[in-house]
Parts: C-alpha cells; sequence; structure tokens
C-alpha cells in the first residue's frame, strides 16, 4: 500500500517522541501561576537551538514560534525573557530573538482576541504575516469562540484556531496552553487512569491533541517545583513523570533528579508522613543492586519514608510476592523481570 511507503522523518517530531510533532496540535495544561508561559517560551527557544527540554529530546532547530498571548504585560515578557536570555550566548540569543514573535498587550483592546469578527481577523493577520512553524496559543479561554464547558464550544475554538494556522503555514504546529479543573482533587489526576481529564471543562481537547503536558504544582509551599507528566502521546511511548525546579536567575525549569513520585503523591494528598506505603517497585529498588536483611530493609524504607516500622515490615510484606524474593541465605533480592 501507498501507506506503507511513506517515510517520516525522525525531524518531524519536534519534542518529546511527538509530543509536539511537525503540523499536529498540542496541549500543555496547568494551573494559574505554575509558569505555562515562561515553560513555552523556554519550548520555543529549544527548538530554535535543538536542545532538550526539562531532559525530554528535541529533534529540530531553528523552529519559529508565534506566542499569541493575551495575558502578560511586556513588563512581565521582558522580565521572563532577560532571565531566560541570560543563559544563552550572544550567538544564541540572535538565533531565537530571530525566530520568536508575539503578540503583545499595549492598548486595551490587545487582549479581546476571541474569534469574532474584527478579533479573528487580527489574529489571521498576524499568523499570516508571520508564517510560524509553531503556534502557541495562551491561554485558550481567551480566544474562545464559544463555551470551553461544553463539546461543541471547545471544538469549535480548536477547529478555527488550527484553520487559521494552517491557512498561514500548513505544517504548522499548534500548542493550546489550558487551566486545569479548580477543585481540590484535580492536582493528583495529572497522572494515572484519569490524567486525560486534568483539563478544564470539555474532553475536546484531550481528543484533538495528539500530545498533551501536564504541568502540576510539585509542593504545596515551593512555586519553584512542578511536576511533568505525559497527559497523552499518540505518537510515541508516554514518558514517565518527573520533577523540574525553576532556576531564581535564569526562570528555565531543570530536571528534578530527588524528585519521588510516590512521595508527591503523599505530599500532594496532604496525608502525613508514613500514611502512605510505598510501592512494590520501590521497595524493590533498595535491593536492586545489593542484598539486604529484613531488618536493614526496614530501615531503610522507614529512612526513606519517613513511615512507622509496621508500616515498613507491611510493604515487604506486599513486595515479597510481586518484586522481591528472600533466599536460603535470608536475604532479599529484587526479581529480575
Amino acid at each position: 500500500m501507498e501507506l506503507l511507503e511513506m517515510e517520516f522523518p525522525p525531524t518531524d517530531n519536534y519534542v518529546g517522541n511527538g509530543i509536539v510533532a511537525k503540523g499536529q496540535a498540542s496541549a500543555i495544561i496547568g494551573p494559574p501561576g505554575i509558569g505555562k508561559s515562561m515553560i513555552i517560551t523556554q519550548l520555543g527557544m529549544s527548538m530554535v537551538l535543538e536542545r532538550p527540554f526539562m531532559d525530554l529530546p528535541v529533534n529540530c532547530a531553528d523552529k519559529k514560534s508565534l506566542f499569541l498571548q493575551a495575558e502578560n504585560s511586556n513588563y512581565r515578557l521582558r522580565m521572563q525573557l532577560n532571565g531566560q536570555f541570560s543563559s544563552l550566548t550572544e550567538d544564541e540569543q540572535r538565533r531565537v530573538d530571530a525566530h520568536f514573535t508575539f503578540h503583545t498587550i499595549e492598548n486595551g483592546y490587545d487582549s479581546e482576541l476571541r474569534l469574532k469578527g474584527r478579533s479573528a481577523d487580527a489574529v489571521a493577520r498576524c499568523l499570516n504575516r508571520v508564517k510560524p512553524d509553531v503556534v502557541f496559543v495562551d491561554p485558550l479561554n481567551a480566544f474562545a469562540k464559544g463555551s470551553l464547558n461544553t463539546d461543541d464550544g471547545m471544538m469549535d475554538t480548536l477547529q478555527e484556531l488550527i484553520r487559521l494556522a494552517k491557512e498561514a503555514n500548513p505544517d504548522a504546529a499548534v500548542v493550546f496552553v489550558h487551566h486545569t479543573r479548580t477543585d481540590g482533587k484535580a492536582v493528583l489526576e495529572a497522572v494515572g487512569p484519569s490524567r486525560g481529564n486534568y483539563g478544564r471543562g470539555s474532553k475536546a481537547l484531550h481528543g484533538v491533541s495528539r500530545g498533551t503536558l501536564n504541568i502540576a504544582a510539585g509542593h504545596p509551599d515551593d512555586s519553584s517545583k512542578i511536576l511533568v507528566a505525559c497527559g497523552k502521546n499518540s505518537n510515541g511511548p508516554d514518558f514517565e513523570a518527573f520533577g523540574a525546579l525553576r532556576s531564581p536567575d535564569t526562570l528555565l525549569f531543570e530536571r528534578d533528579p530527588s524528585f519521588c513520585l510516590d512521595v508527591w503523591k503523599q505530599v500532594m494528598s496532604g496525608k502525613p508522613a508514613g500514611r502512605l506505603l510505598p510501592t512494590p517497585e520501590r521497595v524493590a529498588e533498595f535491593v536492586e543492586d545489593r542484598p539486604l536483611t529484613r531488618q536493614d530493609l526496614v530501615e531503610a524504607i522507614k529512612e526513606e519514608f519517613g513511615c512507622a516500622k509496621s508500616k515498613a515490615y507491611q510493604a515487604i510484606i506486599d513486595a515479597q510476592t510481586q518484586t522481591i524474593v528472600r533466599g536460603p541465605d535470608r536475604l532479599f533480592r529484587s526479581i529480575k523481570l
């Protein structure tokens, strides 16, 4: 068949094995104030300079980005870009500057971008003038053609934005920046089986997006920490959720090597230390490189998770039938799967 003979260069998968890809729609979802505007400019820089985006692979270079944004003042954008550009050489700064275009808010009507009448025409003119490779829509609700809480309103908005972007550049990737739900349980749904329900309103965005990044707070008392999770990836395997830290100087996010998803779930659930048991997989990590006695394994679990001895014993019991085994020498070892 003709389809089987088609070839697609790896450079079409711009970021993270297709989370952002040539000609496709993607989404970045997170609560207000989490740093989504900083994240998307960092993402745009990565696609110009072909450098990893918080350790996610980037397979493209010199991609032209248009930031259709409706919330940040010029003062805020200048502060943000000053910090992020401080990490670049002069040559890198020139390259990024040549590939970045921002819609800025300088008059009262500049933030009136709903896709109706003259506003829709203005968005179309901007797209046709820049002809971007990547369009960031930040935030999606500022461009709503109808109610984003309904399937019809959300779909009308998404399809109109995609249509306008494609008229300017048929290969344009469109990245929708959207808010999460505001109820108390939303943060824990950034990962796991309910991750597709993380965004606010209609689920149509989840269906249209080929790749989604779910962004959540990394700690309730530290705004510099975030969780980055794969909400969806239709083009390749999901990546494992990881933590990232925002530098106070460069305002860039870097992967946090100390992040533990189990601990994050415990902290963000509001439960005190020791209420949640380590998973069998985490227990196996303690004996992956060297066998331990039961007493030593209990102490290792207690120290890592801050749980009581009884909880550590229960975690070992749960893991013993799945990920660890106790040999004739009475030492625990991980089961190599």
